[in-house]
C-alpha cells in the first residue's frame, strides 16, 4: 500500500457544467464539495441570468448537503475507469446541472426542468494522486486486474469509485470533454 500510495491514478469525473464553470476548472483546479460552494456556483449563475435569485435560493434549500452534511461535504468523488455517457452510474449527472449537491432530491417539477435546462455534459479527466484518496487499496487491485487482462484472463471487475479528501491543482486536470465538441474523442468513443 505504501507504494501504490505515491502513484497517480486517472479518474474521471461526470458533470453538466456552464462553459464559464469549465473555463474556472481549468485555470483553478477542483475543489471539494461543500455548502458554501453550492452557494457560489448558484450565485454565479444569478449574476449570469440564468437563475433567477429565487430559484437559486430554493435549489440551495433543497440541497441534500443540509442533511448528509457527514457523508458528503469534503470530497470530489470520480470513477476509476471511464463510463459511457448513457451509462445509468453517470447519466443522471450529466443530465442535470450543480451535481447530486443541487439535483439529487429536487422533487419541484420546474426547479428539475431548470436544472436539466443550462450548460453541457462534461467528462473531466484527472490526474489524482493516491495520497489524497482512501483508496490506495483498489487501485492496487486494478492493477493486478489489468495484469491479469494483459495474461488473457478475464478478471473481477477493477472499476471503483474513488474520492479525493483534498483540492486537486489545475496541473491535475487533464481535459474536459464537451458532448458536442469535434475534438472530443471521449463522447466519440463513449457515443458508440
Amino acid at each position: 500500500m505504501p507504494a501504490m500510495e505515491q502513484r497517480t491514478i486517472r479518474a474521471w469525473h461526470y458533470r453538466r457544467l456552464a462553459d464559464g464553470e469549465t473555463a474556472l476548472l481549468k485555470s483553478g483546479g477542483v475543489y471539494l464539495s461543500n455548502l458554501e460552494a453550492i452557494r457560489r456556483r448558484l450565485d454565479v449563475q444569478v449574476s449570469a441570468r440564468v437563475l433567477s435569485a429565487e430559484n437559486a435560493d430554493a435549489l440551495y434549500a433543497a440541497s441534500p448537503f443540509h442533511q448528509q452534511h457527514d457523508s458528503r461535504v469534503g470530497k470530489f468523488w470520480m470513477t476509476s475507469h471511464p463510463l459511457a455517457a448513457d451509462d445509468s452510474g453517470v447519466e443522471l449527472l450529466l443530465g442535470n446541472w450543480g451535481g447530486e449537491g443541487v439535483y439529487f432530491w429536487l422533487r419541484d417539477a420546474q426547479l428539475v426542468d431548470l436544472v436539466k435546462s443550462f450548460g453541457r455534459p462534461r467528462v473531466i479527466e484527472l490526474a489524482v494522486p493516491l495520497r489524497v484518496t482512501r483508496h490506495a487499496y483498489p487501485a492496487a487491485k486494478a492493477v493486478v486486474a489489468t495484469f491479469v487482462r494483459a495474461m488473457g484472463c478475464e478478471p473481477d471487475g477493477s472499476a471503483f469509485d474513488l474520492y479525493a479528501t483534498s483540492a486537486l491543482g489545475a496541473d491535475a486536470v487533464l481535459n474536459i470533454h464537451t458532448e458536442g465538441e469535434p475534438d472530443s474523442q471521449y463522447w466519440h468513443a463513449a457515443i458508440r
